[in-house]
């Protein structure tokens, strides 16, 4: 059956590049970006997100946009309305600027988006459906003198995590310079509960709790919001899936009865607004079993 295909495809495209540094830019046909956005955030600044789509195949190929708003229960289509693709030529790139907007006439909303070009979605592709590369920028176009700044997305596939061991994210900050959130997305056919912690440099819990994760979404908070008092020193954040939400693993079948959950966190030079550089980071968690997606070879 198809979801088949699709896992032995995710599988191949991972274990080639199971040697990749992080947040290297895969060639897949499934590509899930941690957050898209079209929305105002502290102000003046107001947020918007631009997606590059490139085509390393030899034929041009239809490349399909989904958009799971944050908050609400969200279901996996397997196809993709016409108004949602677009045809990309042979080593050609895609520029959709302000995708939220542009393509799915939203505004005030963000949520998690996926680029799909794999013959599940899109059958008239083959026999080149995995050859598309993605990354995204979500920006600042307020009216701050300092001008537009933001970060950069790339695939969360390599960091879905589907079992009882943690992921980890290093790298933040919360104090006098900086500012922080914590976002995570569920892969997943059901509500799913994600615990985290949050320690500071000597090992001390900052913070703790849990988040529900409705289907297919995702949500983000302030460390502030959190419970996470500023301070001096880098922190820590560790995540896992509650008992009750653990189904299997990624082998149990992508979309199908494996729940996954990814994380991320977005540290900002700035405290407050007109503070520090403005630049902003995407830092994955790293799930601490490893490239889980690769178990199921074994």
């Amino acid at each position: 059956m198809r979801i088949r295909v699709l896992v032995a495809a995710s599988i191949a495209v991972v274990a080639l590049l199971a040697a990749a540094p992080s947040f290297a830019q895969m060639v897949t046909g499934l590509h899930i970006l941690p957050v898209a956005i079209h929305a105002p955030g502290v102000a003046p600044s107001f947020w918007k997100t631009d997606v590059f789509v490139t085509n390393y195949g030899d034929n041009a190929m239809k490349v399909g946009f989904l958009f799971f708003p944050e908050g609400q229960a969200n279901a996996m289509p397997f196809t993709v309305p016409a108004e949602l693709t677009r045809v990309v030529g042979a080593k050609q790139t895609l520029l959709v600027e302000d995708i939220v907007a542009t393509m799915f006439a939203q505004s005030n909303r963000k949520g998690m988006l996926l680029v799909v070009s794999d013959t599940m979605w899109i059958p008239t592709n083959e026999p080149d459906p995995e050859k598309i590369t993605v990354s995204s920028r979500t920006y600042n176009t307020g009216s701050d003198p300092r001008g537009s700044f933001g970060q950069t997305a790339t695939n969360m596939l390599l960091y879905v995590n589907a079992v009882y061991e943690p992921s980890w994210i290093t790298g933040v900050r919360n104090d006098t310079s900086f500012r922080a959130n914590l976002g995570i997305g569920s892969i997943s056919p059901s509500t799913i509960k994600v615990h985290y912690r949050v320690r500071r440099a000597d090992g001390a819990v900052a913070a703790e709790g849990s988040k529900d994760i409705l289907s297919f979404s995702m949500g983000q908070w302030s460390l502030s919001s959190l419970g996470v008092a500023q301070g001096a020193g880098p922190l820590s954040i560790e995540l896992w899936l509650d008992g009750a939400s653990v189904t299997g693993g990624l082998c149990a079948g992508m979309f199908v009865n494996a729940n996954l959950f990814f994380a991320y966190a977005s540290p900002v030079d700035g405290a407050g607004s007109g503070a520090g550089t403005g630049d902003g980071e995407m830092l994955y968690a790293q799930p601490g079993a490893g490239l889980q997606i690769l178990k199921c070879t074994q």
